[in-house]
């Protein structure tokens, strides 16, 4: 299986339904192969004395909607608002236009607080506005365009290659609880994220950012299904 990112080219070389095409094999392929991963690495934990019921929870201890606010919110969190702040924090800036990194820079803040919006005071959200700003200014004022085309030409896929790797350990922050004796399994199940990146991230270099952000939105359906039965 080719690399994704060995195939960056512009939308003018390849219509738009070929790179759509390739960016979705590439997504079903790698979720059966994550799929098969996670599979394997359960046999070897309970080969090993380890059962289901010990290993983390990815997406955290789920509970109940009692309200139908609270189901309003999770579903918007899920199909809405955490893939657009995930795709401007991670791949926003794969364009190398100033703004567009400044913005994704500067939101890395707003990404912090929203993972923790349960727990965050009226006194740490202004703190992360005010970081956010900070952060906006300073590239916009210490940045040339210059500098980031030059930057571009050199570094675009290793640019990808990091955000997508960033954006797949992010997700460890999503389990029930952290353990190096369960690294093994958890990174068998941040697979899938990180390859879902790597499809983001093509379609965002190639066709734009929010074809990106659709696919994210997509690959994030079994969640949102996840959610709606968790409601019933």
């Amino acid at each position: 299986m080719k690399i994704i990112f060995s195939r960056v080219q512009d939308a003018e070389t390849h219509s738009k339904k070929w790179i759509v095409g390739y960016a979705l094999l590439f997504w079903l392929t790698t979720k059966i192969i994550a799929i098969l991963m996670v599979v394997a690495c359960t046999i070897i934990y309970e080969k090993l004395g380890f059962p289901k019921a010990v290993l983390p929870v990815f997406g955290g201890v789920p509970t109940g909607f009692h309200t139908i606010g609270k189901l309003i919110f999770s579903l918007a969190a899920v199909a809405l608002i955490t893939p657009l702040i995930e795709e401007i924090v991670f791949r926003l800036g794969l364009s190398f236009k100033k703004w567009q990194v400044a913005a994704s820079l500067a939101c890395i803040p707003i990404f912090i607080a929203w993972s923790d919006i349960k727990s965050l005071s009226w006194i740490g959200g202004g703190i992360c506005i005010l970081l956010a700003c900070a952060i906006y200014f300073v590239v916009d004022r210490f940045t040339t365009q210059e500098y980031l085309d030059k930057l571009k030409e050199r570094g675009l896929i290793a640019a990808m290659w990091i955000t997508s790797i960033a954006y797949g350990l992010v997700h460890l922050f999503d389990f029930s609880f952290f353990s190096w004796q369960m690294l093994p399994y958890m990174i068998c199940m941040i697979a899938t994220p990180f390859f879902c990146g790597c499809a983001c991230a093509y379609l965002r270099v190639n066709l734009g950012f929010w074809w990106g952000f659709g696919l994210h939105i997509f690959g994030n359906l079994p969640g949102i299904g996840a959610i709606l039965l968790m409601s019933m």
